[in-house]
């Protein structure tokens, strides 16, 4: 649990600065190009994302291999990886050349020339991307944390420093601007991320590297893990990009990016924990030789991943007007509706989260594609239904919130299915009740408008007693040492 928490504190730590720095950057965006910038910038960074899932699918794979590798067969996978994703890349970018068309008309609802080549420069932050995520894999895969954290705050912080001029000089074109900050942070993390790796020795295996040589073991190993992650890696970006699309063309760019304002923040706060959690995680179940050595490691990251997000959401749900005004203006204060729907939603996000990595570090690989891929297919689906047929993004929360309730009795049964046996009674217990302290929250600020000082202080303050009480093993057995 100690290598936990600080695995934790060094993640969560880079990943706060980073949300903020992200944060400010976005609240410049959606002051000077207001409602409709912040929904073309929310168009081509999902357009990114998903263009990218190659690297970024491939990331969690090399992790994989990395951590449960050693010494010439490590090399030998890692060289084989790298040159799979430097294949995979140059093929993603003649796909995003030869297709620049059609993806312009997505993006901005027509064609024109100045566009597609706006589109056509989506190639050079999509380099930078897979290639900064297979450096970052190596940093996590020889736990260097605190290095690839270090990573993830040097990107947002050159979109901060640059935001504001950038906003201004290309006020004639917002897509330029948008391609300017998406662009130099990608490059920049890929460079720090290769430079760490470097320094560290982490690439040592580069000197006898051959584009050409795959080792045929490794590239089935990889090809085996990294199909599935790059396929949902896919399908969840193209799932949101649908979505996304599917508002600008139903009810308007602006609506975009009210809706981007609910995403953003539902997915923020989530991230801190989730990805401080995930640099332990998957090294620490794939090193796990055994059934009852993943029953720990599942059982500590699920009782302390509940206790840390409950006062989160706590706070987010009482505190959504006035984070939204902060974060962003007035013009923003209908995303509340859908946000709403979406913070209920996040308890089973993280909740499902805890029982994603088991499977991948047991490589049941089917099971992870057929429930990722359901998952993003039925949100673009039936999201694209109900903005059509209610002509409301507030539809959307409760779509967010349903699918995850599935997910998280369908991963939980998967899982233990598998290991065998089950969490205790007492922390299922304890996994109702936070749920039922959030749903109690959520139900008696549902429409506010504005934050009750005292009442949010209050909650707050129920929310951390139980949370402490949900630790209070782990809590003693500190004391004791």
């Amino acid at each position: 649990m100690r290598s936990l928490i600080k695995a934790i504190f060094k993640t969560g730590a880079g990943t706060v600065v980073s949300l903020l720095l992200n944060i400010i950057t976005t609240k410049v965006v959606a002051l000077l190009l207001g409602p409709s910038g912040l929904g073309l910038y929310s168009l081509l960074r999902q357009a990114t994302l998903t263009l990218s899932a190659f690297g970024l699918g491939g990331q969690t794979a090399l992790v994989h291999g990395v951590a449960s590798t050693e010494g010439q067969s490590r090399d030998i996978y890692t060289r084989t990886v790298f040159s799979i994703f430097l294949i995979g890349t140059a093929v993603t970018a003649s796909l995003i050349i030869l297709f620049s068309e059609f993806i312009t008309e997505q993006v901005f609802g027509e064609y024109s020339e100045e566009n597609n080549f706006v589109i056509q420069l989506l190639v050079i932050p999509v380099l930078a991307i897979n290639m900064r995520a297979f450096f970052n894999a190596l940093l996590n895969g020889n736990k260097a944390i605190g290095k690839l954290a270090i990573v993830e705050v040097l990107g947002p912080a050159v979109s901060f420093l640059i935001v504001y001029p950038v906003c201004l000089y290309i006020d004639h074109n917002y897509a330029y601007a948008m391609i300017a900050l998406i662009m130099s942070s990608q490059i920049v993390m890929m460079i720090s991320s290769l430079s760490f790796c470097t320094r560290a020795k982490f690439n040592e295996w580069m000197g006898a590297f051959r584009l050409y040589k795959l080792d045929k073991h490794s590239t089935k190993k990889y090809l085996h893990f990294a199909g599935v992650t790059t396929l949902t890696a896919l399908t969840g970006a193209g799932a949101i990009f649908i979505v996304k699309a599917s508002i600008t063309s139903g009810l308007g760019i602006d609506y975009t990016g009210i809706f981007d304002v609910s995403w953003t923040l539902s997915s923020s706060y989530i991230i801190i924990l989730l990805g401080s959690f995930s640099t332990y995680y998957l090294p620490e179940l794939s090193s796990q030789d055994n059934f009852s050595g993943i029953q720990v490691v599942i059982k500590q990251v699920f009782r302390l991943s509940v206790a840390l997000i409950l006062p989160v959401i706590v706070a987010a749900i009482c505190l959504k007007p006035l984070i939204i005004e902060i974060l962003y203006s007035e013009q923003f204060l209908e995303a509340s509706q859908t946000l709403r729907w979406m913070l209920i939603g996040d308890f089973f996000k993280v909740s499902a989260w805890v029982f994603t990595y088991p499977i991948l570090a047991l490589s049941a690989m089917r099971t992870f594609l057929a429930l990722e891929v359901l998952w993003s297919f039925l949100f673009a689906l039936i999201s694209y239904w109900v903005v059509h047929k209610f002509q409301s993004i507030e539809y959307i929360g409760t779509v967010f919130m349903g699918l995850y309730i599935l997910t998280t009795i369908l991963y939980y049964w998967v899982v233990y299915r598998i290991v065998g046996g089950s969490l205790k009674l007492k922390d299922l217990v304890s996994w109702a009740i936070a749920f039922l302290v959030i749903l109690f929250v959520s139900v008696v600020t549902w429409n506010d408008t504005t934050v009750d000082v005292l009442r949010t202080g209050i909650f707050l303050v129920i929310a951390i007693v139980i949370s402490l009480l949900f630790l209070k093993e782990e809590i003693l057995a500190w004391r004791s040492r």
